[in-house]
């Protein structure tokens, strides 16, 4: 547990180095850290929940088998596969490739989105992200980069990256509607269009996938439900963000609107949870989506403000305390192939 928790660590010290340092100083800072966690994800061994299985789909698309999975990930498991011969590296270089997408984002951020990044998202998701459910991972990522595009009003590179995020995982296909649906109060008008071509596109998607999404919802009703925990750790987040909302510089009643959708979501995928492991999908994102709704609806250069700063460094530690939790109760014992722990590098491993 010690290079999960020192890394994790990491995250919070950079926090305060972007609230104490000049941005080009914290952003060097950062991108050291994000090369530690690309180091520590890309040289694992058979590491992860999933990365057994991630092995054995990546070296079926190399042998040129056709797999049911979204077009993004087949596209690059056959680049990378085309690259080596060994599929451990090619399941691992997934992991680089969504540390590059981090730090593009981290070039272009401003100290909000900094903040959101290492003191929020990394310390809850980096590691999960790039080991474990690499597809959401890259998705969530490459979504995430794709609006910072949008706030720059960079609309074709905002678009590729939108398709790209979608292309990796069609669970992404909640985030892009729930944002931008919702990022901008439902009463000004000048939105309605914004709104319309998002129903439209991701209804489009929706009827061309709808096979693929039937096959997933049967699939994830015969997953065995999680503890009961998982969905009580979201709810706990979740309560303790309200708290840090509220002096934001938006209007108090967009900021209500906001938190009643969200807490709407919240509890439809706390009820779904009972029944599915989709419930636990959709509580999932929406964690990381959330903060996202009130960054974005922020004047573009004004700040959230130091309160709300704040509020992600102790959410996402929370938030992270859950994530070592669940990793610590991955142990190595017979019958699982590839738990997180003991860690251990790709030359340590055997088959």
């Amino acid at each position: 547990m010690i290079y999960y928790s020192t890394i994790t660590i990491m995250c919070f010290v950079q926090y305060f180095l972007i609230r104490g340092l000049p941005p080009r100083i914290s952003k060097t800072t950062g991108f050291l850290l994000i090369v530690v966690f690309a180091t520590f994800s890309g040289l694992r061994g058979m590491v992860g929940t999933d990365t057994w299985q991630y092995n054995h789909i990546v070296g079926a698309i190399g042998n040129g088998t056709t797999v049911a999975l979204e077009p993004g990930f087949v596209f690059f498991a056959r680049v990378f596969t085309s690259i080596t011969d060994n599929t451990m590296l090619a399941v691992n270089l997934f992991s680089i490739l969504f540390f590059a997408f981090a730090s593009i984002y981290l070039v272009q951020a401003t100290r909000t989105e900094a903040i959101y990044l290492f003191a929020f998202f990394a310390p809850q998701s980096f590691i999960m992200y790039s080991f474990n459910g690499l597809r959401i991972g890259l998705a969530s990522i490459t979504f995430i980069l794709a609006l910072q595009y949008w706030r720059q009003e960079k609309h074709l590179v905002f678009l590729g990256f939108l398709a790209l995020a979608v292309a990796f995982q069609y669970t992404i296909l909640l985030a892009i509607t729930v944002f931008f649906l919702f990022n901008k109060p439902l009463t000004q008008r000048k939105y309605v269009l914004q709104r319309l071509v998002i129903l439209f596109l991701v209804g489009t998607v929706v009827v061309l996938i709808n096979d693929y999404l039937f096959g997933k919802i049967e699939s994830y009703s015969n997953f065995e439900r999680m503890s009961s925990l998982a969905g009580l750790s979201y709810l706990i987040n979740f309560t303790l963000f309200m708290a840090f909302i509220w002096r934001i510089p938006i209007p108090t009643n967009e900021i209500r609107s906001k938190l009643y959708l969200s807490f709407g979501i919240l509890l439809a995928g706390l009820l779904i949870a009972t029944h599915s492991y989709a419930g636990l999908r959709i509580l999932n994102i929406m964690v990381w989506l959330v903060p996202l709704l009130f960054i974005y609806s922020v004047e573009n250069g004004k700040s959230a403000g130091p309160r709300f700063h704040a509020g992600l460094a102790i959410v996402g530690f929370v938030g992270s305390l859950a994530t070592l939790r669940n990793i610590a109760g991955s142990t190595d014992f017979s019958g699982t192939p590839s738990p997180f722990l003991p860690y251990h590098f790709m030359w340590e491993t055997s088959f």
